[in-house]
């Protein structure tokens, strides 16, 4: 289990084949589901068997928040605001 630690302090665990995926806020009045750390970025735990090959769905305590693009790099959009997808791997 790989184990991240958020610009908070926050400490995120992975288990098995897990990602972890950083949206970086590109407004500061969204509302959304997440952690948000004090940097401005939000962290969702995402495991590669809730996507499909070429595109992401990203679930949060059982419900599909948003949908992104490709993987690696993508935009997305979340409650009508656009966001900066990165993941780390």
């Amino acid at each position: 289990m790989d184990s991240y630690t958020t610009q908070n302090k926050e400490n995120v665990h992975l288990e098995k084949d897990q990602r972890l995926i950083i949206f970086l806020l590109t407004s500061s009045k969204v509302s959304y589901i997440g952690t948000k750390n004090v940097n401005g970025t939000i962290l969702f735990k995402f495991s590669p068997k809730e996507a499909a090959k070429d595109e992401i769905n990203i679930f949060y305590s059982g419900k599909c928040l948003v949908e992104a693009g490709k993987l690696l790099d993508a935009s997305v959009r979340f409650k009508n605001e656009l966001f900066r997808a990165k993941y780390n791997y």
